[in-house]
């Protein structure tokens, strides 16, 4: 009996040393793709174009974002309950009563959310 628990542990082991070789792998492939970037060089760069920006030597892109539709709208068009679309958004059901009865705005990442499920319906659709 003892010689069939050594074989199992054994092959067991060698299981788990082909996943640890597996992860070593990927985090090696991981480390070189990130030290391939000059991170020093990458923020001298942006400190030389905020200095050309304020010389008025460069324009910098500059993007206006609007606003989203009615909360109560964009879930309507989603077809999702309360409950549903306060999950997808990380809010609670209260906070989307709230939004759509004007008691409160979204703000800060609520209101970037508001804006994905408007542009990208299919994203949210598709995590629900």
């Amino acid at each position: 009996m003892s010689g069939i628990t050594s074989v199992f542990a054994s092959s067991s082991k060698k299981r788990v040393n082909k996943f640890q070789k597996q992860a070593a792998a990927e985090r090696t492939a991981r480390k070189s793709k990130m030290t391939d970037r000059n991170i020093g060089l990458e923020i001298l760069d942006g400190i030389k174009e905020i200095k050309a920006f304020k010389e008025g030597k460069a324009h910098l892109v500059t993007r206006v974002l609007s606003d989203p539709s009615h909360p109560k709208e964009i879930r309507a068009r989603l077809n999702l309950s309360q409950s549903a679309f306060a999950g997808l958004m990380g809010v609670s059901v209260r906070t989307v009563q709230d939004w759509e009865q004007d008691r409160r705005k979204p703000s800060g990442p609520a209101k970037s959310l508001l804006r994905i499920a408007e542009q990208h319906p299919n994203v949210f659709l598709k995590i629900a």
